[in-house]
């Protein structure tokens, strides 16, 4: 230990043979080192900002594990490629059992790993891969985390709806008072075909937005070695 400032002592003199003790004033200089015994245990680990909860210095985090992030790097299907840069950060800190392994806060660098627009017959899709993990206080690890995320379908079975009702109504006056149930029911099936058989524009394309909350999850386990 090295002191920092000067500070003042009570210096124990030696009298003679008599063994008494007088104590004077004395200044000992900042730098001065002094070796000491601690009563006292004082541990390594680190608290996280603002939280107050000791982070684990080794621990293992299981794959599967779910991880909550907000990207900062909007995602789209109709653009974005494979091999773009995507980063987020931890909105909950990543704990085992009652230990902080990764604080919130921390940064999740990644990228665009498969993506596909949207066509006729698939809705846009994007799987993105964060491999490395960026710590508050500058430290990084190598991780594996990742998830798939794909546009909402549409409502497929409003169309079918709307052609049967129209082959019901139609067939229905076609057959007349003779043949009304026959024309009602020919036409149903002739709607529900047509409406299977249209092709309509291409399905829904998939935007991630900056600031979004994202689900992701651990593909492999995530292992904090101790310093």
């Amino acid at each position: 230990m090295w002191l920092k400032s000067p500070i003042r002592l009570l210096v124990a003199i030696h009298m003679g043979t008599a063994g008494l003790l007088l104590a004077q004033s004395a200044t000992v200089p900042a730098g001065t080192s002094l070796r000491a015994k601690l009563e006292t245990p004082v541990r390594t680990a680190r608290s996280e900002v603002g939280d107050g909860v000791l982070l684990a210095q080794s621990a293992t985090v299981p794959a599967g594990t779910s991880l909550r992030a907000k990207l900062e790097t909007p995602v789209r299907t109709a653009r974005s490629e494979v091999g773009d840069g995507v980063v987020a950060v931890l909105t909950r800190p990543v704990r085992a059992t009652d230990k902080i392994i990764v604080p919130s806060g921390s940064r999740l660098q990644g990228r665009v790993e498969t993506i596909q627009p949207a066509t006729r017959a698939n809705e846009g899709r994007v799987r993105l891969v964060f491999r490395e993990i960026l710590f508050p206080d500058g430290r990084r690890m190598t991780t594996w985390i990742t998830n798939s995320f794909g546009a909402a379908a549409p409502k497929r079975n409003d169309r079918y709806a709307l052609y049967m009702g129209i082959g019901a109504v139609a067939g229905g006056l076609i057959g007349g008072r003779s043949g009304r149930v026959a024309g009602v029911i020919g036409g149903t099936l002739t709607g529900f075909v047509i409406a299977g058989n249209r092709s309509g524009p291409a399905l829904r394309d998939l935007t991630l937005k900056a600031g979004q909350e994202i689900r992701l999850q651990l593909g492999e386990d995530l292992t904090l070695a101790e310093n």
